[in-house]
Protein backbone atom coordinates (compact mmCIF):
# COMPACT_ATOMS: atom_id res chain seq x y z
CA UNK A 1 0.00 0.00 0.00
CA UNK A 2 2.65 2.53 0.77
CA UNK A 3 4.49 2.15 -2.74
CA UNK A 4 0.41 3.03 -4.40
CA UNK A 5 0.45 5.89 -2.19
CA UNK A 6 3.60 7.19 -3.74
CA UNK A 7 2.57 6.20 -7.15
CA UNK A 8 -0.11 8.70 -7.07
CA UNK A 9 1.37 11.44 -5.20
CA UNK A 10 5.24 12.00 -6.31
CA UNK A 11 5.89 13.17 -10.02
CA UNK A 12 8.74 11.29 -11.45
CA UNK A 13 11.66 12.13 -13.61
CA UNK A 14 11.32 10.47 -17.57
CA UNK A 15 13.72 8.60 -16.58
CA UNK A 16 12.57 6.62 -13.54
CA UNK A 17 9.39 6.59 -15.50
CA UNK A 18 11.20 4.64 -18.09
CA UNK A 19 12.41 2.20 -15.48
CA UNK A 20 9.37 1.78 -13.84
CA UNK A 21 7.23 1.13 -17.18
CA UNK A 22 10.10 -1.42 -17.83
CA UNK A 23 9.60 -3.19 -14.90
CA UNK A 24 5.96 -3.48 -14.84
CA UNK A 25 5.89 -4.85 -18.40
CA UNK A 26 8.39 -7.67 -16.56
CA UNK A 27 5.31 -8.37 -14.15
CA UNK A 28 2.65 -8.15 -17.00
CA UNK A 29 1.15 -5.17 -15.98
CA UNK A 30 -0.06 -2.60 -18.32
CA UNK A 31 0.42 1.36 -18.49
CA UNK A 32 -3.11 1.87 -18.82
CA UNK A 33 -4.50 -0.14 -16.23
CA UNK A 34 -1.31 1.71 -13.73
CA UNK A 35 -3.28 5.18 -14.52
CA UNK A 36 -7.11 3.59 -14.56
CA UNK A 37 -5.91 2.93 -10.75
CA UNK A 38 -4.08 5.52 -9.51
CA UNK A 39 -7.38 7.71 -10.52
CA UNK A 40 -9.51 5.25 -8.75
CA UNK A 41 -7.31 5.40 -5.75
CA UNK A 42 -7.62 9.48 -5.47
CA UNK A 43 -11.70 9.22 -5.92
CA UNK A 44 -11.02 6.79 -2.88
CA UNK A 45 -9.32 9.40 -0.54
CA UNK A 46 -11.69 12.49 -1.45
CA UNK A 47 -14.71 10.39 -0.82
CA UNK A 48 -13.70 9.12 2.29
CA UNK A 49 -12.66 13.25 3.59
CA UNK A 50 -15.87 14.60 1.98
CA UNK A 51 -16.93 16.86 5.20
CA UNK A 52 -20.26 17.49 3.84
CA UNK A 53 -20.87 13.80 3.48
CA UNK A 54 -19.45 13.43 7.29
CA UNK A 55 -21.38 15.88 8.95
CA UNK A 56 -24.77 14.64 7.43
CA UNK A 57 -24.22 11.39 8.73
CA UNK A 58 -23.60 12.55 12.37
CA UNK A 59 -26.70 12.43 14.55
CA UNK A 60 -28.49 15.15 16.16
CA UNK A 61 -28.19 16.17 19.61
CA UNK A 62 -31.95 16.43 20.29
CA UNK A 63 -32.71 12.89 18.94
CA UNK A 64 -30.03 12.16 21.78
CA UNK A 65 -31.12 13.95 24.68
CA UNK A 66 -34.56 12.68 26.21
CA UNK A 67 -34.20 16.18 28.99
CA UNK A 68 -34.68 18.67 25.69
CA UNK A 69 -38.26 19.66 25.60
CA UNK A 70 -40.02 22.70 23.33
CA UNK A 71 -41.27 25.59 24.74
CA UNK A 72 -42.30 29.15 23.55
CA UNK A 73 -39.98 31.44 23.17
CA UNK A 74 -41.40 33.04 27.04
CA UNK A 75 -42.99 31.03 29.70
CA UNK A 76 -46.42 31.79 30.41
CA UNK A 77 -47.27 32.67 34.02
CA UNK A 78 -51.57 33.09 34.18
CA UNK A 79 -52.52 31.14 36.61
CA UNK A 80 -55.45 28.90 36.35
CA UNK A 81 -56.69 25.65 38.36
CA UNK A 82 -57.89 23.64 35.41
CA UNK A 83 -60.55 20.95 36.05
CA UNK A 84 -58.29 19.17 38.71
CA UNK A 85 -58.20 22.17 40.95
CA UNK A 86 -54.31 22.42 41.15
CA UNK A 87 -53.11 24.68 44.46
CA UNK A 88 -49.87 25.27 45.64
CA UNK A 89 -49.21 25.90 48.98
CA UNK A 90 -45.94 26.57 50.79
CA UNK A 91 -46.06 24.29 54.18
CA UNK A 92 -45.90 27.13 57.42
CA UNK A 93 -45.61 24.59 59.69
CA UNK A 94 -42.25 23.02 58.84
CA UNK A 95 -40.94 25.40 61.78
CA UNK A 96 -37.73 26.71 60.01
CA UNK A 97 -36.05 29.72 59.91
CA UNK A 98 -34.14 30.05 56.82
CA UNK A 99 -37.69 30.74 55.08
CA UNK A 100 -40.36 32.79 55.34
CA UNK A 101 -43.60 33.33 53.17
CA UNK A 102 -45.59 36.77 53.21
CA UNK A 103 -49.26 36.74 52.51
CA UNK A 104 -49.47 40.19 51.64
CA UNK A 105 -47.04 39.78 49.26
CA UNK A 106 -47.39 36.17 48.41
CA UNK A 107 -43.77 35.42 48.24
CA UNK A 108 -41.35 33.59 50.03
CA UNK A 109 -38.00 34.70 51.02
CA UNK A 110 -35.23 31.89 51.42
CA UNK A 111 -31.63 31.47 51.96
CA UNK A 112 -29.41 30.07 49.85
CA UNK A 113 -29.17 25.66 49.73
CA UNK A 114 -32.27 25.65 51.92
CA UNK A 115 -35.20 23.57 51.64
CA UNK A 116 -38.50 25.15 50.83
CA UNK A 117 -41.20 22.49 51.58
CA UNK A 118 -44.43 23.09 49.23
CA UNK A 119 -47.92 20.95 49.58
CA UNK A 120 -49.73 20.21 46.04
CA UNK A 121 -52.99 19.24 45.85
CA UNK A 122 -55.30 18.39 42.63
CA UNK A 123 -58.56 16.50 43.46
CA UNK A 124 -59.64 14.26 42.28
CA UNK A 125 -56.32 12.52 43.18
CA UNK A 126 -54.88 10.32 40.47
CA UNK A 127 -51.69 9.11 39.14
CA UNK A 128 -49.63 9.30 36.00
CA UNK A 129 -49.20 13.11 36.50
CA UNK A 130 -46.31 15.65 37.11
CA UNK A 131 -45.26 18.84 38.49
CA UNK A 132 -42.79 20.67 35.91
CA UNK A 133 -40.85 23.52 37.93
CA UNK A 134 -39.30 26.29 36.14
CA UNK A 135 -37.53 29.78 37.57
CA UNK A 136 -38.71 32.87 35.47
CA UNK A 137 -37.94 36.60 35.79
CA UNK A 138 -41.11 38.51 36.71
CA UNK A 139 -40.76 41.77 34.64
CA UNK A 140 -41.62 41.71 30.57
CA UNK A 141 -38.58 43.02 29.62
CA UNK A 142 -36.54 40.19 30.89
CA UNK A 143 -39.15 37.31 30.82
CA UNK A 144 -37.24 35.82 27.74
CA UNK A 145 -34.43 35.16 29.42
CA UNK A 146 -33.39 31.95 30.96
CA UNK A 147 -32.52 32.29 34.68
CA UNK A 148 -28.93 30.36 35.09
CA UNK A 149 -26.42 30.09 37.92
CA UNK A 150 -24.13 32.70 38.46
CA UNK A 151 -20.00 31.93 37.32
CA UNK A 152 -19.52 31.82 41.11
CA UNK A 153 -21.65 29.06 42.49
CA UNK A 154 -21.37 26.80 38.87
CA UNK A 155 -17.66 26.83 39.40
CA UNK A 156 -17.93 26.08 43.41
CA UNK A 157 -20.51 22.63 42.47
CA UNK A 158 -19.42 19.16 42.20
CA UNK A 159 -19.26 18.99 37.81
CA UNK A 160 -21.43 15.81 37.78
CA UNK A 161 -24.09 17.35 39.58
CA UNK A 162 -27.65 17.31 36.74
CA UNK A 163 -28.69 20.57 37.88
CA UNK A 164 -25.36 22.09 37.86
CA UNK A 165 -26.99 25.67 35.82
CA UNK A 166 -30.06 25.08 37.01
CA UNK A 167 -31.23 27.36 40.53
CA UNK A 168 -33.92 25.21 40.91
CA UNK A 169 -33.91 21.48 42.23
CA UNK A 170 -36.20 19.06 44.23
CA UNK A 171 -35.08 16.11 46.48
CA UNK A 172 -37.07 13.64 44.76
CA UNK A 173 -35.16 10.51 42.93
CA UNK A 174 -36.94 10.82 40.32
CA UNK A 175 -36.61 14.45 39.41
CA UNK A 176 -35.42 15.20 36.05
CA UNK A 177 -34.05 18.07 34.84
CA UNK A 178 -34.60 19.89 31.57
CA UNK A 179 -33.73 22.51 29.48
CA UNK A 180 -35.97 24.12 26.85
CA UNK A 181 -34.77 24.78 23.22
CA UNK A 182 -35.11 28.29 24.21
CA UNK A 183 -32.37 27.84 27.08
CA UNK A 184 -34.73 28.20 29.84
CA UNK A 185 -34.45 25.30 32.48
CA UNK A 186 -37.18 23.37 34.47
CA UNK A 187 -37.49 19.89 36.79
CA UNK A 188 -40.27 17.79 36.05
CA UNK A 189 -40.87 15.42 39.06
CA UNK A 190 -43.32 12.55 39.19
CA UNK A 191 -46.22 13.50 41.38
CA UNK A 192 -47.31 10.10 42.54
CA UNK A 193 -50.91 10.04 44.98
CA UNK A 194 -51.17 11.23 47.83
CA UNK A 195 -50.99 9.13 51.20
CA UNK A 196 -54.49 7.24 53.03
CA UNK A 197 -55.97 10.12 54.99
CA UNK A 198 -54.28 13.11 52.98
CA UNK A 199 -55.32 15.59 50.13
CA UNK A 200 -52.09 16.50 49.29
CA UNK A 201 -48.38 15.48 48.44
CA UNK A 202 -45.13 17.55 49.93
CA UNK A 203 -42.28 18.52 47.80
CA UNK A 204 -39.02 20.09 48.45
CA UNK A 205 -37.65 22.33 46.80
CA UNK A 206 -33.61 24.33 47.07
CA UNK A 207 -32.46 27.00 45.19
CA UNK A 208 -28.49 27.34 44.26
CA UNK A 209 -28.08 31.02 43.20
CA UNK A 210 -28.86 33.98 45.34
CA UNK A 211 -30.87 36.83 43.46
CA UNK A 212 -28.03 39.29 44.60
CA UNK A 213 -25.37 37.29 42.20
CA UNK A 214 -24.38 39.66 39.34
CA UNK A 215 -23.56 37.06 36.59
CA UNK A 216 -26.56 35.00 37.67
CA UNK A 217 -30.14 36.97 38.32
CA UNK A 218 -28.23 39.91 39.05
CA UNK A 219 -31.06 41.31 41.50
CA UNK A 220 -34.36 40.83 39.04
CA UNK A 221 -37.10 40.15 40.74
CA UNK A 222 -37.61 36.33 39.90
CA UNK A 223 -41.02 34.00 40.31
CA UNK A 224 -41.10 29.80 40.24
CA UNK A 225 -43.82 28.37 37.55
CA UNK A 226 -45.41 25.41 38.30
CA UNK A 227 -47.22 24.07 36.09
CA UNK A 228 -49.36 20.03 36.17
CA UNK A 229 -49.18 17.92 33.55
CA UNK A 230 -49.86 14.56 32.11
CA UNK A 231 -47.11 12.30 30.68
CA UNK A 232 -47.62 14.12 26.72
CA UNK A 233 -46.65 17.20 28.42
CA UNK A 234 -49.84 18.24 28.33
CA UNK A 235 -50.41 21.21 30.66
CA UNK A 236 -53.29 20.80 33.38
CA UNK A 237 -52.54 23.62 35.33
CA UNK A 238 -50.43 26.44 36.67
CA UNK A 239 -49.67 28.27 39.62
CA UNK A 240 -46.71 30.80 40.44
CA UNK A 241 -44.73 32.07 43.34
CA UNK A 242 -42.75 34.71 43.75
CA UNK A 243 -39.59 34.37 45.35
CA UNK A 244 -36.68 35.90 46.61
CA UNK A 245 -33.33 33.97 47.36
CA UNK A 246 -31.65 36.00 49.75
CA UNK A 247 -29.09 36.04 53.34
CA UNK A 248 -31.94 37.57 55.68
CA UNK A 249 -35.45 36.10 54.69
CA UNK A 250 -36.92 37.76 57.77
CA UNK A 251 -35.58 41.27 57.02
CA UNK A 252 -36.42 41.07 53.55
CA UNK A 253 -39.79 40.42 53.93
CA UNK A 254 -40.14 43.73 56.51
CA UNK A 255 -38.56 45.57 54.00
CA UNK A 256 -40.75 45.01 50.86
CA UNK A 257 -44.03 44.63 52.89
CA UNK A 258 -43.36 48.32 54.30
CA UNK A 259 -42.30 49.51 50.45
CA UNK A 260 -46.12 48.09 49.97
CA UNK A 261 -47.60 49.60 52.51
CA UNK A 262 -46.21 53.23 51.90
CA UNK A 263 -46.50 52.97 47.82
CA UNK A 264 -50.67 52.03 48.59
CA UNK A 265 -50.81 55.49 50.36
CA UNK A 266 -51.64 53.97 53.59
CA UNK A 267 -50.81 57.52 56.15
CA UNK A 268 -51.18 57.11 59.50
CA UNK A 269 -52.52 60.36 61.92
CA UNK A 270 -51.98 60.87 65.97
CA UNK A 271 -54.97 61.35 68.06
CA UNK A 272 -55.26 62.03 71.61
CA UNK A 273 -56.26 59.63 74.05
CA UNK A 274 -55.95 60.90 77.60
CA UNK A 275 -52.48 62.32 77.69
CA UNK A 276 -51.50 59.61 75.22
CA UNK A 277 -51.08 59.98 70.99
CA UNK A 278 -51.85 56.97 69.30
CA UNK A 279 -51.45 56.61 65.73
CA UNK A 280 -54.39 55.37 63.31
CA UNK A 281 -54.04 54.46 59.68
CA UNK A 282 -55.84 56.79 57.73
CA UNK A 283 -57.29 56.11 54.37
CA UNK A 284 -57.68 58.34 51.65
CA UNK A 285 -61.09 60.20 51.78
CA UNK A 286 -63.85 59.47 49.31
CA UNK A 287 -66.05 62.12 48.02
CA UNK A 288 -68.63 59.18 48.31
CA UNK A 289 -67.90 58.44 52.19
CA UNK A 290 -70.48 60.85 53.42
CA UNK A 291 -72.42 57.89 55.20
CA UNK A 292 -73.22 57.93 58.35
CA UNK A 293 -73.14 54.59 60.16
CA UNK A 294 -74.25 53.67 63.63
CA UNK A 295 -73.88 50.49 65.72
CA UNK A 296 -74.62 49.22 69.48
CA UNK A 297 -72.26 47.34 70.94
CA UNK A 298 -71.92 45.64 74.47
CA UNK A 299 -68.89 47.08 76.29
CA UNK A 300 -66.71 45.13 79.13
CA UNK A 301 -66.24 47.92 82.22
CA UNK A 302 -66.91 50.85 82.60
CA UNK A 303 -63.23 52.09 81.65
CA UNK A 304 -62.97 50.44 78.19
CA UNK A 305 -66.33 52.28 77.71
CA UNK A 306 -65.10 55.63 78.36
CA UNK A 307 -62.14 54.88 75.96
CA UNK A 308 -64.54 53.66 72.95
CA UNK A 309 -66.28 57.11 73.43
CA UNK A 310 -62.85 58.91 73.28
CA UNK A 311 -61.49 57.36 70.38
CA UNK A 312 -65.17 57.72 68.34
CA UNK A 313 -64.84 61.53 69.73
CA UNK A 314 -61.37 62.00 68.43
CA UNK A 315 -61.28 59.95 65.42
CA UNK A 316 -64.27 62.14 63.98
CA UNK A 317 -63.03 65.27 65.54
CA UNK A 318 -59.20 64.52 63.08
CA UNK A 319 -61.98 64.36 60.22
CA UNK A 320 -63.31 67.42 61.15
CA UNK A 321 -59.65 69.01 61.19
CA UNK A 322 -59.01 67.22 57.17
CA UNK A 323 -61.86 69.47 55.90
CA UNK A 324 -65.29 67.25 57.00
CA UNK A 325 -68.59 68.78 57.25
CA UNK A 326 -68.66 70.46 60.23
CA UNK A 327 -72.25 70.71 59.79
CA UNK A 328 -72.47 66.76 60.11
CA UNK A 329 -69.94 65.82 62.31
CA UNK A 330 -70.33 68.51 65.28
CA UNK A 331 -73.75 66.90 66.39
CA UNK A 332 -72.47 63.37 66.27
CA UNK A 333 -69.41 64.67 68.27
CA UNK A 334 -72.06 66.53 70.81
CA UNK A 335 -74.01 63.46 70.83
CA UNK A 336 -71.10 61.02 71.72
CA UNK A 337 -69.93 63.26 74.30
CA UNK A 338 -73.23 63.50 76.11
CA UNK A 339 -73.77 59.62 76.04
CA UNK A 340 -73.95 58.34 79.87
Amino acid sequence: MASESSLSLLTLTSSQEDSIISELRDNEINLQDLHDFAFDHTDIVEEKFDISHYQETLPNHNDLSTQTVMQAQMPANQEFAGELNFELLPNQQDGSKSWVYSAKLQKVFIEMEKTLPLWVKWSPPHGQLYVRAGMAFCEPTHRSDPVTRCHNHIALSDQNIPFLRHVLSCKHNGARYCETNTGHYSVLVPLGTPEPGTDSVQMDFTFHCKNSCSTGINRKPTEVIFTLETDRAEVLGRRKLLVRICSCPKRDRGKEEKELRESSGVKKRKIMLGKKYISLPVEQQHETDAEIFSFNVKIYGRDNYETVKKVTSSVMAQTLVDGGPSAVIQPLIEHIKRLP
